[in-house]
C-alpha cells in the first residue's frame, strides 16, 4: 500500500528542524515559503496552478452522509502549512491528495458508524480522563462540555472498535533506524542524529501503520456501503 504522503512530510520535518532553526540559508528559505501560505484561500490556490480544478459543493456521499467540499480546503490547509508552495504543484496532483484524504475521512466515517453500533460504553471514569485531554486542547477551546463530551464518546468507542479488530500497533527498533537511514541517504539538508528524533520518528510510523490497518478495516464496510465519488 502506497505510505500516506503527510506523514512522509512530518518525518522530513521533523528530521531537517535542526537545519531549519540553526541560521542556514536552506532552513530559513523552507521556513520562508511555508510563512508565506498562511491565510491562503481556495481560489488563489487553485488559480495559480496548472489549470482549473472542478470542485463541487458536495465532493462525496456515502450512504446518508454527503461530504462537503471542506475537504479540498483542509487539503490545501495541510499543503500550505507545510510549506507547499502552490506554483509547484499540479491539478492532478492537488485531486490525488484531496482524494487521499477524502479516502481516510470517509474510512473513519463507516469505522466510526461500524463503532456506534457495537454494544461497548466507556466508564464514566475513561470519559472524564478523555474529556480532560480534549479541554487541554486549544481546538476545543470553543466546545461547550457537551460537544466534548459527545467527542470523548466517540473516541472512545471508535478506539475500543478498532483495536478489538486489529490489535496494538507496534515498530521495531529495526523499521525506525531503517527509515531514518533511508532518509538520511537522500538528505540534502543537515539532519538530526538518531538519538534525538527517533521516539517521534516511532511516534510518526506508528500512525502511519495505524492508518494503513484502518483502511484496510475500512475495505469490507466501503463494500457495503454506498459511495459517490464527485471530484
Amino acid at each position: 500500500m502506497k505510505k500516506l504522503w503527510l506523514l512522509k512530510v512530518l518525518v522530513f520535518l521533523l528530521l531537517i528542524s535542526a537545519a531549519c532553526s540553526s541560521g542556514d540559508s536552506n532552513g530559513d528559505e523552507i521556513e520562508d515559503e511555508a510563512n508565506e501560505e498562511e491565510g491562503i484561500n481556495l481560489d488563489d490556490y487553485i488559480t495559480v496552478t496548472d489549470g482549473e480544478f472542478d470542485i463541487p459543493p458536495v465532493v462525496a456521499r456515502v450512504n446518508d452522509t454527503e461530504f462537503s467540499d471542506d475537504i479540498l480546503k483542509y487539503t490545501i490547509a495541510l499543503l500550505a502549512s507545510y510549506g507547499v508552495i502552490p506554483s509547484e504543484i499540479t491539478v492532478e496532483e492537488l485531486r490525488e491528495r484531496s482524494l487521499m484524504e477524502l479516502d481516510q475521512m470517509i474510512s473513519a466515517h463507516l469505522i466510526e458508524e461500524a463503532a456506534a453500533q457495537t454494544t461497548y460504553e466507556p466508564t464514566e471514569d475513561q470519559i472524564e480522563e478523555q474529556m480532560g485531554q480534549l479541554e487541554e486542547q486549544e481546538e476545543y477551546a470553543q466546545y461547550t462540555e457537551e460537544q466534548i463530551r459527545r467527542h470523548a464518546l466517540t473516541m472512545l468507542k471508535n478506539e475500543h472498535y478498532i483495536t478489538s479488530q486489529i490489535g496494538e500497533i507496534t515498530v521495531s527498533e529495526e523499521e525506525v533506524r531503517a527509515e531514518y537511514d533511508a532518509f538520511l541517504d537522500q538528505a540534502e539538508y543537515e539532519v538530526m542524529p538518531f538519538d534525538e528524533v527517533r521516539d517521534e520518528l516511532e511516534e510518526i510510523l506508528i500512525r502511519e501503520k495505524r492508518i494503513e490497518a484502518e483502511l484496510e478495516l475500512a475495505i469490507p464496510l466501503k463494500e457495503e456501503a454506498t459511495i459517490e465519488i464527485y471530484i
